[in-house]
């Protein structure tokens, strides 16, 4: 069972408690072929975050649309609990082990469910209005791993786009796919520690 720590995403104290995780967004990298940049630079960061004992990054660099979805996530959560006629408590950081969190967007009260927000840009929001189910698929790694570290039933995901309907798709937890996560961070996990030897051998004690 997940140690569930109730804090500010983007603080201080969050960027130290995922320091040396998989969390749900690099979980799904390690569905990447081993040999792709995605796959290697997620072993690098968790390597070098073991070895250090802190995070490599500080504070939150993101692309335009990841700022964007912070700035919007606050309206995308207030639609959703309007549409759904819920209520939503903080997310905060889930710690399954030494390994393994998560950080989902919202818990679902009185529910054993989790809110993931999508602040999309115009033309992701255009193609998920022709075919929303491309909105799972696009996340379903994600929102699996979610569920795998916090423990939920299902995830559901809100799509925002300001003076526009909230899209939503709930996706439940897939049994097949749970142990294929863990069968991931199992070699991934190899693979750190090959790695943390290996940087080693040039570590200059201070």
């Amino acid at each position: 069972m997940s140690k569930f720590h109730n804090i500010d995403q983007n603080s201080d104290e969050w960027f130290y408690l995922r320091s040396g995780k998989f969390t749900a967004s690099s979980i799904s990298s390690l569905f990447m072929g081993k040999k792709t940049k995605g796959y290697t630079d997620t072993i690098k960061k968790i390597a070098i975050e073991k070895l250090s004992n802190e995070p490599v990054e500080t504070e939150f660099f993101g692309t335009a649309y990841t700022e964007r979805g912070h700035e919007l996530e606050g309206l995308a959560v207030q639609e959703y609990e309007k549409k759904t006629f819920t209520e939503c408590t903080n997310g905060g950081f889930y710690e399954l082990d030494e390994w393994t969190g998560a950080s989902p967007d919202r818990v679902i009260e009185g529910f054993n469910g989790g809110l993931e927000c999508k602040c999309v840009g115009y033309r992701k929001f255009v193609d998920y209005l022709h075919d929303e189910k491309q909105i799972e698929k696009d996340y379903f790694k994600q929102v699996q791993a979610q569920m795998y570290v916090c423990g939920f039933d299902w995830v559901d995901i809100a799509v925002y786009y300001p003076n526009y309907k909230l899209l939503t798709v709930r996706v439940l937890k897939d049994a097949q796919f749970q142990e294929s996560i863990k069968e991931e961070i199992e070699t991934a996990k190899t693979a750190v520690n090959k790695l943390i030897e290996y940087i080693k051998q040039f570590r200059v004690e201070a």
